[in-house]
């Protein structure tokens, strides 16, 4: 059996969000220091259109005057490192995809949240870690795909294992 460790955190931090927007529990964690963001007047409106969504998932960010805002809190299991890259990734995924932005806002949203979120995360994971990740992506709804319908785990039988090393026995 074969795990995908960014996939599985996708789904599970997926539908831990979207538990949290369902509950209207979104958790946050506020930073030290909140962190300006210039935008362009396109991204500007398209954070002034789904502000609500932002912070429907644990995103403090308020309006700060002229293209600037200020994200004051971030989603309390997202990783704290390059905020502003996220962010950014976040707006250009949504700016990308106006059709699915528009039926299913939310998890439009989660998704690429979690996709960039995942992204930052690239550390090799103790024995321990990983029973805690299969344990948590067991709990989820959906165990076997991320949000993006990739799979989170592959079997592979000892028959095929042998077939493609050319062994027969």
């Amino acid at each position: 059996i074969m795990l995908s460790i960014r996939s599985a955190r996708e789904r599970i931090l997926f539908e831990k969000l979207q538990q949290q927007i369902k509950d209207k529990t979104a958790d946050c964690q506020f930073l030290l220091l909140p962190i300006s963001i210039e935008l362009s007047p396109a991204d500007t409106r398209l954070v002034n259109k789904y502000i609500d969504n932002i912070k429907a998932v644990g995103f403090e960010v308020d309006p700060f005057g002229g293209n600037t805002f200020v994200i004051s809190a971030i989603p309390a299991s997202f990783p704290d490192e390059n905020i502003n890259g996220v962010f950014y990734d976040i707006l250009d995924q949504l700016r990308d995809n106006p059709r699915e932005l528009k039926k299913q806002a939310d998890n439009f949203l989660l998704k690429a949240i979690c996709k960039s979120a995942m992204r930052l995360v690239n550390k090799t994971l103790a024995d321990e870690e990983i029973k805690l990740l299969v344990a948590s992506l067991g709990k989820t709804k959906m165990p076997y795909s991320c949000p993006e319908g990739r799979p989170t785990v592959i079997h592979f039988s000892n028959n095929e294992l042998l077939r493609r090393f050319g062994r027969k026995d």
